[in-house]
């Protein structure tokens, strides 16, 4: 047995001579090498740190910035706006509206869908969603929309539905 010093506590205790010999470290314990751990090892003291796989090139101002998820695509939700304004990106070409500001302003306007409007609904579906009928374009007409439940306008917008008893 070897006696060695916790870098943590500063405690001395005995260890054996192929333990003391093998580590660079030494603790006394399992809760001070955490302890020295959480301090130690992070960030560029990290052995699997990579700077440069954390950091994306915004699409719109070309500018360096760290996602907040996997998909990030811009730096600020300004650059995004300002992206999706000056490209009809997910746009109607007829009106200029994205698919989100168009359900934006249907729940904004005329509040969240709290019914289905279809008459053949088996009343299954406790959650209820906004959809825009065929045959029309994504314009802020409330004509344009009806309310649904999960389960009838997955069928109407032709989803294959899997066969079970539990609620969407």
């Amino acid at each position: 047995m070897v006696e060695a010093i916790c870098e943590t506590c500063k405690k001395e205790y005995k260890t054996p001579f192929a333990w003391y010999k093998k580590r660079k470290h030494h603790f006394c314990s399992r809760s001070c090498m955490g302890v020295w751990r959480s301090k130690t090892i992070k960030g560029k003291n990290h052995p699997q740190y990579k700077p440069e796989a954390h950091k994306r090139i915004c699409i719109r101002c070309k500018r360096v910035f760290v996602p907040h998820n996997k998909k990030s695509k811009f730096c600020s939700y300004k650059c995004k706006g300002e992206y999706e304004r000056n490209n009809h990106n997910g746009r109607s070409k007829e009106t200029g509206h994205s698919y989100g500001y168009i359900h934006y302003w249907l729940r904004k306007d005329f509040g969240h869908a709290t019914q289905c409007e279809n008459f053949y609904c088996e009343g299954r579906s406790v959650r209820y969603e906004w959809s825009l009928l065929k045959d029309f374009t994504y314009e802020k007409k409330r004509e344009n929309f009806w309310q649904l439940c999960k389960r009838c306008h997955l069928v109407y917008d032709n989803y294959k539905i899997p066969v079970s008893k539990n609620k969407i």
